[in-house]
């Protein structure tokens, strides 16, 4: 078991299952699926995981459930119980990018994530795409306590997310499952990884509040009511699918456009239990209708998802927005309101809290700007104006980073002066390379990584040298360099 499956479970397992059932919410422990395969998972196939041994002997599984499930069980072979309202903990949010044939490079990926407002903890690579990994500094506990409060509140943090995603990427899928199935991260599939951008969920309240009046038609507001579709009358014989098949002015684009339109639609008609092929039939005729229509062979693509067993049905918050964006002689839609829980922190978690956030803040920024091999150049001056954080505090901020291993720096001397920084998870990814390589061809790499630093490069590079050959040693037990860097530095 890797440290990013360690870091998403936060101990919702135990150490060796039993069968001792708890009455207590936090540290309840739970229950996750995993499957072997993409078809297995379609088919609910998966096998039941309590502790974390038996978790290390499914490591070639493909897929899992990120976040953990009260209990589960089988059903003819097949996977029960993984519903909403039976959730212990939710772990992460998780924003699933299906890109198709027009795949995006791995570094691509990682340079437009990082121009949203919210950097990931992790992005996993799929075969048509990416998933985005939003980890929790501590779990979200679910309770039954003011009817599911901290689950909806949970599931419009998510919603908020993804259309956050669905403005930087084509693809977004906004109608999956929000605590759902997603693939399993491994070493091979993990194209980024940083465990300080760990997200704080009482944060998430306040960022996704800022993200609703910043941009109001994007909205996914929850109701009171659950916005869940396994209960309830068929979405077909709803008002707002009515309106929905009527629109005609959809354009394509990312978030409440004509793509995702379509799949709210198929969505509805695979929750009513229609066939695939009555499902086509509406969304055929529903693109003849377009003024903009899109391809047979894409119709097919979205009805084929709809249908993969993916997903319980149409998100109904998402498709009263789609009609409000786009409707004309439609009736307004009025979501209601859901009220926040609000929080008073003593002064002492207030300051770590904000220390937290400002060293993930900065880190984001950091990277955005780092170069493919670890290094770049900023005045502090510009990170304080670009953060609106203080001076000083940026200096603690710095210091606390450094002392976590997470970069090091060296600062040249005046107010506008350039500050030189080195983000050690680059460097160690950078020198790793292809972990399959000999010894010597291992060595030959590590000193052709350090014989191509510049001087300043080889001094930021020196004080976490040991750390960086600690992680390379546990990684694949490759020769020192720390002998070599300081040869070089001492000439």
């Amino acid at each position: 078991m890797n440290e990013l499956q360690q870091l998403i479970l936060h101990n919702g397992l135990s150490d060796q299952y039993n069968l001792i059932k708890t009455t207590n919410t936090v540290n309840k422990l739970g229950c996750i699926a995993v499957y072997e395969s993409k078809p297995k998972m379609a088919q609910s196939q998966g096998t039941i995981i309590h502790d974390f041994n038996d978790l290390m002997d499914q490591q070639a599984s493909t897929h899992f459930t990120p976040n953990i499930f009260a209990w589960a069980a089988y059903n003819k072979g097949k996977v029960a119980g993984l519903t909403e309202k039976n959730l212990n903990q939710i772990n992460c949010f998780v924003v699933d990018i299906d890109m198709g044939l027009d795949k995006l490079r791995a570094q691509e990926v990682i340079e437009k994530a990082f121009k949203t407002t919210l950097a990931p903890t992790a992005i996993i690579e799929s075969e048509h795409g990416y998933q985005a990994f939003f980890v929790l500094e501590q779990p979200c506990f679910i309770s039954r306590a003011n009817n599911y409060k901290s689950l909806q509140t949970a599931k419009i943090i998510s919603q908020k997310i993804r259309l956050l995603y669905a403005e930087e990427f084509d693809g977004v899928d906004l109608g999956c499952n929000n605590f759902g199935v997603f693939r399993m991260p491994t070493e091979k599939n993990t194209i980024f990884f940083e465990p300080m951008l760990q997200v704080n969920f009482k944060d998430l309240i306040t960022f996704t509040k800022k993200i609703a009046q910043k941009n109001p038609p994007m909205q996914l507001v929850g109701s009171q009511k659950m916005d869940t579709v396994n209960n309830g009358p068929k979405q077909i014989k709803t008002d707002w699918y009515r309106d929905l098949v009527l629109l005609t002015n959809l354009e394509p684009g990312q978030g409440l456009a004509r793509n995702n339109a379509m799949l709210t639609i198929a969505l509805a008609n695979y929750q009513s239990n229609q066939s695939k092929e009555q499902a086509y039939n509406v969304i055929d005729e529903f693109n003849t209708n377009l003024s903009n229509p899109i391809n047979n062979s894409e119709v097919k693509r979205i009805v084929a998802s709809a249908y993969s067993g993916r997903y319980h049905g149409a998100s109904v918050s998402y498709a009263k927005s789609l009609i409000s964006a786009w409707g004309t002689n439609t009736k307004s839609y009025q979501a209601t309101t859901i009220t926040w829980y609000k929080f008073k922190r003593s002064r002492n978690k207030r300051q770590y809290s904000h220390f937290s956030e400002w060293e993930r803040d900065v880190l984001s920024l950091l990277y955005t700007n780092v170069n493919e091999r670890g290094f770049l150049t900023l005045t502090q001056n510009q990170i304080c104006e670009s953060l609106k954080i203080a001076r000083s505090s940026l200096q603690t901020v710095l210091k606390r980073l450094v002392k976590k291993h997470v970069i090091t720096y060296r600062a040249s001397k005046g107010r506008n002066a350039t500050t030189h920084f080195a983000i050690i998870s680059i460097i160690i990814k950078s020198v790793i390379g292809n972990k399959n390589k000999q010894r010597k061809a291992y060595k030959e790499t590590i000193l052709s990584f350090v014989n191509d630093l510049n001087e300043m490069e080889l001094r930021l590079l020196l004080p976490a040298a040991k750390y960086i050959e600690n992680k390379l040693m546990r990684a694949v037990s490759p020769p020192k360099i720390t002998q070599e860097v300081m040869k070089i530095e001492t000439g």
